[in-house]
Order: C-alpha cells, then sequence, then structure tokens
C-alpha cells in the first residue's frame, strides 16, 4: 500500500514538474482558410530545455473533428520532431496543409498535441505532455464578391436598404479575408447606401406634403433630397426633383390693381376737355 502511495506521489510530481517546465508555445495562422488553397499554421516553441520531443496535429477524433473534417484538410507537414532544445533556443516551424475543394464554408478548431521529455535525460527529466488548437474558418472569396454584386444591384435599383446589408456582409466577409482595400470600399459604398436611404425619406416625406397641399414643408424636403441624390449621383432622381422643386416655387404675385389709377386718368382727361371747350368757346365768342 505504502508502494502504492509513493508511485501515486512520485507520477503527480512529475506531471505538476511537467507543467511547470513544459515550453511555452505561440501558434499563429490566417484567420481564413481558402478552399482549393494552401493552409499554414505557423508554431514556435521557447522557454525551456527539451529532448525528444513531437509537435504534432492531433488525429484522436473529437466533436469537430472527425473523419469529414480531418479529410478536408490534407498535411504535407503534421508534425515536428525536437531532439534537443535549449531554454534559451526558440524552435520556429510550420504545418502545413492543403484545403479541400469540398471544404464546407463554416469554423473549425483543429487539436494539436505537443510532447516529449523536459529537462536533461542524463541528469534527470521528466515526460510532458500539453494540448493546443488553432481556429480558423474556411471562406471562399467570390461569397464576398457576390454580396457586393448584390449590393451594386440593389443600389442601382434605389434599393438602398437593402444595398446596405450586401454592402455590410461583403465587408465582414473581405475583413475576415484580410482584404483592406476592400473593406475601405465597402465602408464608403455603406454610406453611400445610408446617403441613399435618407434621400429617399426626404424624397417621400416631400411628395406626402406636396399632396396635403403643403408646398412650402414640400419645398424643404425636395430641396434636401435632391443635395442627397446629387451626392450619390442618381441624376435620374435629381431630374425629377428640379422640376417637383420647382412646382413648389411660390406663385408670381398678381400686379397690383390700377382701376384707381385709370379713373384719375380719366378725371384729368375730362377736366382738360372742358377745359379746351371753354377756351375753344371763349375765343369764338371774342372773334364773332
Amino acid at each position: 500500500m505504502i508502494f502504492v502511495l509513493m508511485l501515486l506521489f512520485a507520477t503527480f510530481a512529475g506531471l505538476s514538474a511537467a507543467d511547470e517546465t513544459a515550453p511555452t508555445v505561440t501558434i499563429t495562422n490566417d484567420p481564413v482558410a481558402i478552399p482549393g488553397e494552401e493552409f499554414v499554421i505557423d508554431v514556435i516553441i521557447s522557454g525551456a530545455y527539451i529532448e525528444n520531443s513531437t509537435f504534432e496535429v492531433d488525429t484522436e477524433t473529437s466533436s469537430g473533428w472527425g473523419p469529414v473534417e480531418q479529410a478536408y484538410f490534407d498535411f504535407s507537414i503534421s508534425s515536428y520532431e525536437i531532439e534537443k532544445m535549449e531554454s534559451d533556443e526558440t524552435v520556429s516551424f510550420s504545418l502545413i496543409c492543403q484545403v479541400s475543394d469540398t471544404a464546407a464554408e463554416k469554423q473549425y478548431t483543429i487539436p494539436l498535441v505537443f510532447y516529449g521529455k523536459s529537462g536533461e535525460c542524463d541528469s534527470g527529466c521528466v515526460p510532458f505532455r500539453t494540448t493546443h488548437s488553432t481556429t480558423f474558418s474556411v471562406m471562399d472569396p467570390q461569397d464576398a464578391q457576390q454580396q457586393e454584386e448584390k449590393g451594386n444591384t440593389s443600389f442601382d435599383e434605389e434599393k438602398y436598404s437593402l444595398a446596405k446589408i450586401y454592402y455590410q456582409e461583403a465587408r465582414s466577409l473581405y475583413s475576415a479575408l484580410g482584404n483592406d482595400s476592400k473593406v475601405a470600399a465597402m465602408d464608403e459604398k455603406i454610406s453611400d447606401s445610408e446617403t441613399g436611404i435618407l434621400a429617399s425619406q426626404l424624397y417621400d416625406s416631400g411628395k406626402s406634403k406636396l399632396s396635403a397641399g403643403n408646398k412650402e414643408g414640400a419645398l424643404t424636403d425636395f430641396t434636401a433630397s435632391k443635395e442627397n441624390y446629387e451626392d450619390i449621383g442618381n441624376t435620374s432622381k435629381v431630374s425629377e426633383l428640379e422640376e417637383l422643386i420647382e412646382s413648389c416655387q411660390p406663385n408670381d404675385e398678381p400686379p397690383p390693381s390700377n382701376d384707381g389709377e385709370d379713373s384719375n386718368n380719366m378725371l384729368l382727361l375730362a377736366g382738360l376737355g372742358i377745359i379746351i371747350a371753354i377756351v375753344i368757346i371763349a375765343i369764338v365768342i371774342k372773334y364773332k
């Protein structure tokens, strides 16, 4: 019984020592793997003296890492052996695989295992075994392009809210693919879609006010709508709004009535006629 307890204690002590002396593992890779292309997992080992150690892809099946998932990734380099690494040394290597054309587009987590002996075995070493993983998504770049094209079609059809949704989805995909220039382009298109949404809302508001006889309110909305449509280059809507704006302009005021002036002129003419008549009569009488 005492022997068993001592054996368990020694085993536990060995595992604890292994955890404390196990090397540091740093794993990096792209967040997206593209079907039909090579995918690389970079690994850096440091921080401990180790001998006869192996870092490899764990081929044991598990949830999300069954035969189907494993078949999607054909590893040309799936493991790396370290005969000896000094405590102040760093070892870098890459695990490389080919992603299948038929790989399902979703997120994957590949389990990795690192095992070996920590410490100099001539003077005493302990076994260690640590588990790691790397997570990424399989994604086809054409998906992003398709979403962008759907956004363009919706934008041209003045379906700005729908266009914004498509552009946002395309932006997320381009971001995952690390295509910064496309991300910036989608940001601009999302902004244009928001401008289009506002322009459309102002247009509808102006039409409602015009139908209700509120020309002044309609004029304000149509003017603002026209400016927003100009910003996104919708020339047909700009032309339509120019006509609507013209129809909302205040009517020309009728010229002021000159009835009083005409009456005064008639009186003046009548008076002048009387005076002329009197003068003529006076002249006739004088020379008669």
